[in-house]
């Protein structure tokens, strides 16, 4: 957990800018703004959600889409030594709960790389 009074910077990487960039035009506002919402937590909160190995988080963003609950999926990535948060992936969960074995070994790869740098 975070030093109540560290605030963590928040980035996205660009496989995951190009996932979530389809949920934006097939959700609603309220998508956009949940999207903002969780990376405010995540900036004061950075290991929130269900730990998943190797430093990565599994997040829920719960919002609203044409009047009905909906929910998305965000697998993260933290850096207590540079005080970073990477978003790595986003899945719609109606589609997809979380990553397959295989997709959760790539991420471990990918996040072992940003901490890297």
């Amino acid at each position: 957990m975070a030093n109540s009074d560290t605030t963590y910077t928040v980035y996205s990487t660009a496989e995951f800018d190009a996932q979530i960039e389809p949920l934006y035009t097939r959700f609603d506002d309220s998508f956009d703004a949940a999207e903002l919402n969780l990376r405010d937590r995540l900036a004061e909160r950075p290991t929130e959600g269900l730990g998943v190995g190797k430093g990565l988080y599994q997040v829920q963003l719960h919002f609203e889409s044409k009047g009905q609950p909906a929910e998305a999926t965000v697998i993260t990535c933290v850096s207590k030594a540079s005080e970073e948060v990477f978003l790595l992936a986003i899945y719609d969960a109606a589609e997809q709960r979380s990553p397959t074995a295989d997709e959760l070994v790539v991420l471990q790869a990918q996040a072992r790389d940003l901490i890297a740098d």
